[in-house]
């Protein structure tokens, strides 16, 4: 979203030099270590959006197709540190034959990206 001074009509990031971060960027991982009820889930920040990262880990649901971040019975496992690269996580009390969807997010002042 761009923001816009009214007098001039000109963007106020060029006006005043700053501009606000965009998304981050990141992938998801597939799981390891599946057990009948826990998993290793994760993912790699790639790229910070020019802004500070404070936030990663992983969202997943069952039935609700693509999990996004505080959305209805999707459950958020945050990592133990927040930054760019790899992270991990552990997800347990999952139910044995059950399909989960996955993603990977982060979060800086841009807002909360999620990965593929």
């Amino acid at each position: 979203m761009e923001c816009v001074e009214p007098a001039r009509g000109q963007p106020l990031d060029r006006l005043l030099g700053v501009r606000a971060p965009d998304l981050a960027t990141l992938t998801t991982a597939d799981a390891s270590g599946v057990t009948q009820t826990a998993a290793t889930l994760g993912g790699a920040v790639t790229g910070d959006g020019d802004g500070t990262i404070s936030a990663r880990g992983v969202v997943y649901c069952t039935g609700c197709g693509t999990p996004a971040v505080g959305g209805a019975g999707v459950t958020r496992v945050d990592a133990s540190t927040a930054g760019l690269g790899a992270f991990t996580v552990s997800a347990s009390g999952l139910t044995r034959g059950t399909t989960y969807s996955v993603r990977s997010f982060a979060v800086n002042d841009g807002g909360t990206a999620t990965g593929r």
